[in-house]
């Protein structure tokens, strides 16, 4: 932040910061009248002042945590605005998110455990929807777990109240959530959804800490598109890579004989054709590569000369503007920063989120 900004906010004095995103800071803080350790979340200022409805919508979900009493929810203490800067004081959980304990897990949370947490997420969306309310963001990294193993929801932002005569509380910024783990339903419209979109999200996040990666990235972004036309565009993460000389090389790390990858079985594909033919597949429809400078799966190189074919391809076809890589430094993840521009730019959604600080 500044260093203008507040060192308190309300009665709150900001010990450190703990972590922050695209749309927000969250602190660590001392509640002075309470005597306790609290999470205060901060909007970006620049942000709140240039698009007025990202400080609705934190307002909103303010309320609703505030409105939600439940012990597997993260509950909201107070709410304001302290020299420009609207807050919110929230419970601290002294503990991980779901994703950032995938990072020292890779290979995936044992099972009991991912279950265990699974559990109780379930109830606190069994509960919030007796108060009309469904979360729309269930991802693990909206999970968390305090010291003393219990799970927290958290992240209400895009929450909705289902009961009529709230409309004022339900206005959208359009399509909501995160992709990886959003329904069908929700992906094709955010108005006409119910508990079972929740359920599904849940169900792809319990897949995510159980396998260690989430039901859909660069596997399914290039397999499944060519063979279903109603597909309207594809992004792959991650996986893009130049498939031959993965399968016969025996002479660089990246090689399947040095990894444990389980789709070994399909080693064969590479005789036949390569990520570049996959691509060409899915033309003339929208496609675009998101790759990490740190990624385990191929070099650099490999991926920049595969991609390169797919975009000549594109040239030839005058269609140039439907197809890109985004590069950044990074290890093997889903970084959706250019894939949210891109998002916006070939499915003419009209609001694009603020990019990562």
């Amino acid at each position: 932040m500044a260093g203008s900004a507040p060192d308190r906010f309300g009665k709150c004095r900001v010990v450190k910061l703990l972590g922050q995103g695209a749309t927000a800071y969250v602190f660590l803080a001392k509640h002075e009248v309470l005597d306790m350790p609290v999470a205060v979340k901060v909007l970006r200022k620049g942000l709140s002042d240039r698009k007025p409805q990202y400080a609705e919508r934190f307002l909103r979900e303010a309320k609703m945590a505030a409105w939600l009493d439940h012990p597997n929810i993260v509950r909201v203490i107070d709410c304001g605005i302290e020299e420009g800067y609207h807050y919110m004081v929230m419970d601290y959980v002294d503990g991980p998110n779901c994703l950032e304990k995938l990072q020292d897990h890779p290979e995936g949370l044992d099972w009991h455990e991912a279950t265990e947490v699974a559990l109780q997420v379930a109830g606190a969306l069994a509960y919030a929807v007796t108060r009309d309310v469904i979360h729309r963001d269930v991802k693990p990294s909206n999970i968390m777990i305090d010291s003393t193993g219990r799970v927290r929801v958290t992240d209400l932002g895009l929450a909705k109240l289902t009961i009529k005569g709230m409309a004022s509380l339900t206005q959208e910024l359009h399509t909501v959530g995160t992709p990886n783990y959003m329904s069908p339903e929700q992906i094709k419209s955010s108005d006409e959804l119910d508990l079972r979109t929740d359920i599904y999200s849940l169900g792809a996040s319990l897949y995510h800490m159980v396998c260690g990666t989430p039901p859909y990235g660069g596997k399914t972004a290039m397999r499944v598109p060519p063979l279903v036309p109603g597909y309207c565009l594809s992004i792959c993460s991650a996986d893009f890579n130049e498939w031959v000389v993965k399968n016969v090389t025996v002479d660089w790390p990246y090689s399947y004989m040095f990894t444990g990858e389980y789709e070994m079985f399909e080693f064969n594909l590479g005789h036949t054709f390569s990520y570049a033919e996959m691509a060409a597949l899915i033309a003339p429809r929208p496609f675009m590569v998101e790759r990490g400078h740190r990624d385990g799966v191929a070099p650099d190189e490999w991926v920049a000369y595969e991609y390169a074919k797919v975009r000549r391809l594109y040239t030839r076809l005058g269609i140039r503007q439907r197809t890109e890589i985004e590069f950044f430094d990074g290890p093997h993840e889903i970084h959706g920063v250019g894939t949210f521009r891109f998002l916006h730019k070939h499915l003419n959604w009209p609001e694009e989120p603020p990019a990562r600080p």
